[in-house]
């Protein structure tokens, strides 16, 4: 199994401007040094998930695309997936 580097940013409770745009260079940097090719990978993790899986509220709480033709079982084991190291995840039912 390998390992995870977390990157955890400065706190404070009362973030400004300042603040603000120094973490935002602190990820920047952080994310030049994984490469485009990184970037590029959760970039469209992310974009799936918002399409396929995420519900939208105006949408009756379906997905933007591919919406379900018959509704979500009543009843079943509760089964989670996970995306970007579980900071996406998605819960929906085992099917009967």
């Amino acid at each position: 199994m390998g390992s995870r580097r977390v990157y955890v940013s400065g706190m404070t409770t009362h973030p400004d401007t300042a603040w603000v745009a120094q973490q935002a260079r602190n990820f920047s940097v952080h994310l030049a040094e994984r490469g485009e090719e990184h970037l590029r990978y959760i970039v469209h993790e992310y974009v799936d998930y918002f399409n396929r899986q995420r519900p939208h509220q105006a949408m009756d709480n379906c997905p933007l695309t591919d919406p379900p033709e018959t509704a979500a079982p009543a009843d079943g084991e509760i089964l989670c997936q996970e995306r970007l190291g579980g900071l996406l995840r998605h819960y929906y039912r085992k099917a009967a």
